[in-house]
This record gives C-alpha cells, structure tokens and sequence, in this order.
C-alpha cells in the first residue's frame, strides 16, 4: 500500500465528510441515545461499507471502459 495515496484519500474524505448530513445524523442519533460507542460503531461501519462500494463500482466500471491490454 502506497502511504501518500493512504493519507492523501483519509485527509480528502475527512475533509468532505465535516459538516456532513452523515456527521450531523450521527450527532443527533448520539444525543439521543445514552450509547454513543453503539453509534460510532454504526456510523463508521456505514461509512466504511460506502466507501467500498464506491470503491469497487469505480474499478468494475474502469475494467469495463479501458481497453485491454494485448
């Protein structure tokens, strides 16, 4: 794993996650309940798991578009 690619994607989707519906949903549901570490756990788990589709759709669709290499 290339560590510049690592930090350069954890510092971009930080950034763009701030102020967030996802950060700001996950403020309210923590407020209302008394187990904020049952809603880190939740959020981050839905977090993570949309990154991964993202992340393979993105390779799926560039497997299907670029030609193949002879």
């Amino acid at each position: 794993m290339v560590l510049s690619l690592l930090i350069s994607t954890f510092l971009t989707v930080f950034i763009a996650e701030l102020g967030d519906k996802t950060q700001l949903a996950t403020l309210t549901i923590s407020g209302t309940s008394n187990k904020p570490f049952a809603v880190f756990l939740g959020s981050s788990s839905a977090l993570v798991f949309a990154s991964l589709l993202g992340a393979l759709t993105a390779v799926s669709y560039t497997h299907l578009t670029l030609p193949t290499k002879a």
